[in-house]
């Protein structure tokens, strides 16, 4: 707000003053975070069954004998990581996404564990599979070939108190709700919404896929060929860029009515191994029928049976037809 000056009529001078960006108020943020006493505040509010906690309380469990100080630190957290209240202090909503990330162990490095023997083989190759966790990426790999058959963001927490096994089978759960969510276009990291991408092209990848793909597989996944079946979409969230790759039969085997087909044959998306579900979908086909309007037919035969769809999502009609659907927006 402007300041008022004598001989004013009543009206405040305009705010000129420049708005925060985004990354100047993470900025803020995450400088307000770097003491460990201002987490330890954190710690223990999230953890009192008690809480708000007057002032006395909250610095008697932390451990600070002096009052200025503590106040101090307070003061760095209050609004936007821990509240004042009438009773107290109370943490926020933020204040507790803070306390999981440290705890999930998002913010530490050089945490590595594995390899584990999965119970699998390869789809390619049928050698052993395994499990590996590096960089807080949880991966399954081929042993001999090297195929990558799926990677996951991990939190170091979930291998804490379970076996190898468990650690699969959380992996396993993790990545198909995360698959699900992806494919109805929302973010399992921010809930944000993103794009869909016919892949056609090795720079249409991520980096991070680049690296982890062998040269014939990075020739396999840009092998753009619908009439054969070979169509992979890359899915992106426009806000924290999180990404997922997948065979256009997974994006149709949840959106549209070939999931009843699928589970007419006992595929059952949720419970078949992620390395698998790619080689599960049958013989797949896809043909653009027509260009203007866009017009898209899927054929998909399975254990001797046949089922044609006729695409009626606006969205995944442009996606696999390139064309833009009469539903799109219209440019000015």
């Amino acid at each position: 707000m402007g300041e008022e000056h004598d001989g004013d009529n009543g009206d405040s001078a305009p705010d000129t003053s420049p708005v925060p960006s985004v990354t100047d108020a993470a900025a803020a943020a995450i400088s307000s975070l770097a003491n460990e006493t201002r987490l330890q505040v954190l710690f223990v509010l999230w953890d009192a069954a008690d809480r708000p906690l007057p002032f006395g309380e909250l610095k008697r469990r932390v451990g600070i004998r002096d009052s200025g100080q503590f106040r101090y630190h307070l003061r760095k957290l209050e609004d936007q990581f821990v509240q004042r209240t009438s009773d107290g202090y109370d943490i926020t909503s933020a204040g507790v996404n803070v306390v999981w990330a440290v705890r999930s162990g998002d913010l530490n490095s050089g945490t590595d564990a594995g390899p584990f023997r999965v119970d699998g083989s390869c789809p390619g190759c049928g050698a052993t599979l395994t499990l590996r966790y590096e960089d807080q990426l949880l991966a399954v790999t081929c042993d001999s070939c090297g195929a990558a058959h799926g990677m996951l963001p991990f939190h170091s927490s979930g291998f804490v108190g379970r076996t190898a096994d468990e650690v699969q089978a959380t992996y396993e759960r993790v990545l198909h709700t995360t698959l699900r969510l992806g494919v109805h276009d929302i973010c399992p990291q921010c809930y944000g919404s993103g794009s869909f991408e016919v892949i056609t092209e090795e720079s249409d990848l991520p980096v991070d896929l680049r690296r982890e793909l062998s040269t014939e597989e990075l020739t396999e996944l840009t092998h753009h060929d619908p009439a054969a079946g070979n169509v992979d979409v890359l899915w992106t969230c426009s806000q924290c860029g999180l990404w997922m790759e997948f065979p256009v039969g997974v994006l149709l085997g949840y959106r549209t009515e070939l999931s009843a087909f699928y589970r007419e044959h006992d595929v059952d998306f949720d419970s078949i191994p992620t390395w698998e579900l790619p080689y599960s979908l049958g013989d797949l086909r896809v043909t653009v029928t027509d260009t203007n309007p866009p017009s898209v037919e899927v054929r998909v035969s399975l254990d001797g049976a046949t089922r044609t769809v006729a695409l009626e999502d606006a969205s995944l009609l442009e996606l696999i037809s390139g064309v833009p659907s009469s539903d799109s927006p219209s440019e000015p």
